[in-house]
């Protein structure tokens, strides 16, 4: 194996890495039940979602856990527009939104409309030698009427 591209390769940037850590942490909740979901945050650190908020690992860890008590979830949080801003050698913040679709059971489901469109700010920090949620503001902007999100509110009428 020739590993000199790989001696190459530059170090990610503070951008780079954030944008990895927001992928990967929605990753988690989508393909391992959010399984550990909790060490994407610093150990204070903070989720605010529309209908819950949940702070410290084992708090996130057990609102994650809530997810999966009415049997098997399968969801897709389609991360668009993610925007990083470096503040510091150690602070970034990510804007981003997500398009959520979920139902109950197992894949494949039958495609139905967005659960919702939620806008999302983490706050992130560079802790425990990588980049970690801080805090985590998700925003409703959509709710569809069909949604069963236990971390959602349901929507408005127009």
């Amino acid at each position: 194996m020739d590993t000199s591209t790989a001696d190459r390769r530059p170090s990610p940037t503070p951008a780079h890495s954030v944008a990895d850590l927001v992928l990967r942490s929605w990753w988690n909740v989508d393909h391992e039940a959010a399984v550990g979901g909790e060490h994407y945050f610093t150990p204070a650190g903070i989720c605010r979602m529309p209908a819950i908020t949940m702070s410290g690992r084992a708090e996130i860890g057990a609102g994650y856990a809530k997810r999966q008590t009415a049997g098997a979830r399968l969801s897709r949080h389609m991360v668009t527009n993610l925007l990083v801003e470096p503040l510091s050698d150690s602070e970034a913040r990510a804007r981003y939104l997500v398009t959520l679709y979920a139902g109950s059971g197992k894949a494949p489901l039958v495609l139905t409309e967005p659960q919702a469109v939620v806008d999302v700010v983490d706050h992130c920090a560079l802790a425990e030698g990588r980049w970690l949620v801080q805090d985590r503001q998700l925003t409703s902007v959509f709710i569809s009427a069909s949604n069963d999100s236990v971390m959602l509110e349901p929507a408005h009428d127009v």
